[in-house]
């Protein structure tokens, strides 16, 4: 008996549509061109299969006229907006009191600070703002945080209930056995032989003639 091993393949989380269906992202503007340019090319260099043609399709790629490229640029771009259109999407996150007041009060920090200021100055800046507003202050943010909050968790549920178990059941990851390679099947046939010498040896001594000594001593004795 062989053991296996089971191989875990790990995959995206899908998109759906409202109907549940699993939605593909549209081809690059490079893979549709690879598509339509691929039978051209197979005719053109017969001996290249597969993954060969690959360079042959890049270099067809670089040297194409801008307004090819563009064609397959428009197409790709038409494809992904209608993509966009459908895809069902999870309500996002709401954002944290703190955070609602930093987006009110960005310009502010950002205004008494020099003017060399960094991305960081500006988010230590809202964080001495927030410890020193009044209670009454923060109150009125972290009203519309809890707001947020309540709106986010119902929009989740209705849509953990209509989509969450087709969602679930496509993320899951796929898994397959696959039996150990074709060396440990030899390794447990050169096991077996060696096993099996020594009762072959254990039978040898038994087959044997009789030395001349034994020989000699039965004649004596008769």
């Amino acid at each position: 008996m062989f053991r296996q091993t089971v191989r875990t393949f790990a995959s995206r989380a899908p998109t759906i549509d409202a109907a549940g269906n699993v939605l593909k992202r549209p081809l690059s503007p490079f893979m549709l061109f690879s598509n339509a340019k691929r039978p051209e090319l197979q005719k053109k260099f017969p001996d290249l299969i597969g993954i060969q043609l690959g360079p042959k399709l890049g270099e067809a790629w670089r040297t194409a006229t801008e307004q090819e490229k563009s064609s397959y640029q428009s197409k790709y771009e038409k494809a992904l907006k209608e993509y966009k259109s459908k895809v069902v999407t999870p309500p996002k996150r709401p954002l944290t009191a703190f955070l609602l007041y930093s987006n009110e009060n960005r310009s502010r920090a950002a205004s008494s600070l020099p003017k060399d200021h960094s991305i960081t100055d500006i988010a230590k800046a809202l964080g001495q703002m927030w410890r020193a507003a009044s209670v009454d202050e923060k109150k009125k943010y972290e009203q519309l945080a809890d707001k947020a909050k309540h709106k986010y968790e119902t929009e989740k549920a209705a849509f953990d209930k209509k989509f969450g178990e087709k969602i679930a059941s496509l993320s899951a990851p796929k898994t397959r056995a696959a039996k150990e390679p074709k060396k440990a099947k030899a390794s447990v046939e050169k096991t077996s032989e060696v096993k099996a010498a020594p009762s072959k040896k254990a039978s040898t001594p038994a087959q044997k003639a009789p030395t001349k000594k034994a020989t000699a001593s039965s004649k004596k004795s008769a």
